[in-house]
């Protein structure tokens, strides 16, 4: 009678599966040796399903493992990408204002305490700006002492409140021939300027020391190369002071550049675009989310 019930169970064991016949196995009174003949043949089976299980989770696991990965390794690339155009951000010509160095060349000579200026204008922000002008000396090393101004208007009535920045300089401007081809040699005023857009005034008053005379390079306006970067342009290219003012860009100006006979002075503004900068905090959420995804993975392999 037991071997018979023994054999049911086993036609049903496939209907009621494993586990079924495991729990009617323990419950019935059958010989010790079908039981330990069938947990092996269980145990067996419990086995390779859990390996097929095992196997699957692990799977499962290593295509997470993948794509987490890949995720860390997508936003790492982002991050580079953010540090190599703050990096490389260079030098952007904001205008360059110059001539040919032969024919109708001229020079605005610095007349002891008389002023000069030239006017520009931006319509985006700068920073790390510089502005340089071109000079030269006749018959001698001029020695000179120069004093530069940066302000938002020119003329009468213009104050310090008007100033964004001053410079005072002594330059030694070697001695050129009369005729062109001239020795013209370039001198930085400025540097490191932050200019928001706006209209701006370049102001230069020369105090003569010893030497030769010295001027500021000019070209007529037909004979004028002006590069500009977008949104910029001249305001004046050739103011020269005809009353003098003890704050030399309150001076009353004289435009040269207008007429057939106008004239522009040589200068040259560079700097960095502000909108092609990253902002802090864009470098700080980048490199914030690439610590939180590596976070993540180190977690995950932990556990």
């Amino acid at each position: 009678m037991e071997r018979i019930r023994v054999c049911w169970i086993g036609v049903r064991g496939p209907m009621i599966g494993f586990r079924e016949l495991h729990r009617r196995l323990q419950s019935r009174c059958v010989p010790r040796t079908v039981q330990t003949c069938w947990f092996s043949v269980a145990g067996i089976a419990a086995g390779e399903l859990g390996a097929k299980e095992s196997s699957e989770e692990f799977s499962l696991s290593m295509k997470r493992e993948a794509v987490y990965t890949r995720l860390c390794s997508f936003w790492a690339a982002v991050c580079v990408w953010v540090l190599i155009s703050a990096s490389a951000a260079q030098a952007t010509t904001i205008l360059s204002v110059s001539g040919p160095n032969s024919g109708e060349i001229a020079v605005q000579l610095f007349f002891n305490q008389q002023a000069s200026a030239v006017g520009f204008l931006t319509s985006i922000d700068y920073i790390n700006v510089d502005i340089s002008i071109s000079l030269t000396s006749f018959s001698a090393v001029g020695e000179w002492d120069l004093d530069s101004y940066i302000t938002t208007q020119i003329g009468p009535g213009t104050t310090i409140a008007d100033e964004i920045a001053n410079a005072s300089q002594h330059v030694s401007i070697p001695s050129s021939p009369f005729s062109p081809p001239l020795l013209i040699t370039p001198y930085t005023l400025f540097s490191g300027l932050t200019l928001p857009a706006g209209t701006y005034y370049l102001t230069v008053r020369g105090t003569y020391v010893s030497g030769g005379s010295a001027g500021w390079i000019a070209s007529p306006n037909a004979d004028l190369n002006v590069v500009a970067d977008t949104g910029a342009s001249i305001v004046a290219a050739n103011l020269g002071g005809i009353v003098i003012d003890p704050y030399p860009p309150a001076s009353l100006f004289l435009d040269s550049s207008s007429g057939t006979n106008g004239s522009g002075l040589w200068f040259t503004v560079t700097g960095d675009a502000v909108e092609g900068v990253p902002e802090p905090y864009t470098i700080a959420l980048c490199f914030g989310g690439l610590l939180v995804l590596v976070g993540g993975q180190l977690r995950r392999r932990r556990h």
